[in-house]
């Protein structure tokens, strides 16, 4: 891994998470083109305007996200039993210059964005900074599935706050929280050993998982009297079925 390309804002995250086929796609799809999606299909953005605000947006968000990531693969990873070694850095320097960069960036592309009064922007990122603190703070791994929780609704909303409107958000968040914070929630709780489930790392309970959870957005959706909820609950579900039918060809 490149220490000098892991500086810039994005690229550590890429070389210590995005480093695989599997996790590209994942993130390219259920995080990067769906909040596209939804500027262009809810908030009626140009499908141009959509890629180019989203491309804002998240540069702003990974810019702050990757310093918890920094902290994590340097202070929390020590309180872990099985700890996974991330860090390119090799020294305080690197680490000090890295978290540096990150919070110029951040502050550069709000000024140029003249959003320095952008309430949402000021609440939603103190909010995500007290939630990695609490994250890397935490010795006990159950408690850290709770901040966890946190981490994965603010993932998802953050990188496109400043240009949804609140009911876009409310008619999001019920399908957001069980198709993917509880789905991510699921997989990070048996990455730690924090459960048991049979079928916890197979392609089949991840097809099931949206399949048995649609009744309950069906219902949602009624109750909203918008589509949005189920469509945006199933909107993993092709990339789901294709890993499982996948999986099922090759045995």
């Amino acid at each position: 891994m490149n220490k000098y390309l892991g500086l810039i804002p994005f690229f550590y995250f890429q070389q210590t998470r995005l480093n695989t086929i599997k996790s590209f796609v994942f993130h390219s799809y259920m995080e990067w083109l769906s909040a596209i999606l939804i500027l262009f299909l809810l908030e009626g953005f140009t499908i141009t305007n959509s890629v180019q605000s989203f491309i804002v947006g998240y540069l702003i968000f990974i810019s702050i996200y990757e310093i918890g990531y920094i902290a994590n693969d340097h202070l929390s990873i020590r309180k872990e039993r099985n700890p996974r070694k991330r860090s390119v850095f090799t020294n305080t320097f690197q680490i000090v210059l890295a978290v540096s960069i990150r919070l110029f960036f951040f502050l550069f592309v709000i000024y140029v964005l003249d959003a320095w009064y952008d309430i949402r922007i000021w609440v939603s990122y103190s909010l995500l900074v007290i939630t990695f603190i609490m994250h890397n703070s935490i010795k006990m791994m159950d408690y850290r599935l709770l901040s966890f929780i946190n981490l994965a609704i603010l993932r998802y909303f953050l990188p496109i706050i400043i240009f949804l409107d609140i009911n876009t958000i409310q008619l999001l968040l019920p399908p957001v929280l069980l198709g993917y914070v509880l789905f991510r929630s699921f997989i990070y709780a048996d990455s730690k050993d924090l459960l048991s489930l049979i079928n916890g790392r197979t392609n089949s309970f991840n097809l099931f998982f949206y399949l048995l959870l649609t009744p309950t957005l069906l219902f949602i959706s009624y109750l909203t009297k918008s589509y949005v909820p189920i469509l945006a609950f199933l909107y993993p579900l092709p990339i789901v079925a294709l890993s499982f039918l996948k999986t099922t060809q090759s045995k």
